[in-house]
């Protein structure tokens, strides 16, 4: 998402990528970034978004996103994956955004 999701303020002209996942009860979605990228990886419930909102999940270490986060549904529930770069700052590094469900 060019200019960013806005669900932080600090990186808000800065690229967001994000995915909707159903999930069941009991599976449990995994987020991690591998690579140069700086970012911040959360897990959103549906509808939730912005500097106040709770998130399920959260991380951010800089260019080491490799331990990710995840999330387990007690219930079927949508929710939200984002990683969110700090800088649009024009420069190319490689990153591997990984998702899984078990």
């Amino acid at each position: 998402i060019p200019g960013g999701t806005g669900c932080y303020s600090y990186g808000a002209t800065a690229p967001d990528a994000v995915f909707q996942v159903v999930l069941q009860a009991g599976e449990t979605v995994y987020l991690s970034e591998h690579g140069g990228l700086d970012s911040t990886l959360t897990i959103f419930s549906a509808g939730a978004c912005g500097d106040t909102a709770a998130s399920a999940a959260s991380e951010d270490l800089s260019t080491d996103e490799s331990g990710g986060v995840s999330y387990t549904a007690s219930s079927v529930e949508t929710v939200y994956l984002v990683v969110e770069s700090w800088s649009s700052t024009p420069y190319t590094v490689d990153y591997d955004i990984r998702i899984d469900v078990q």
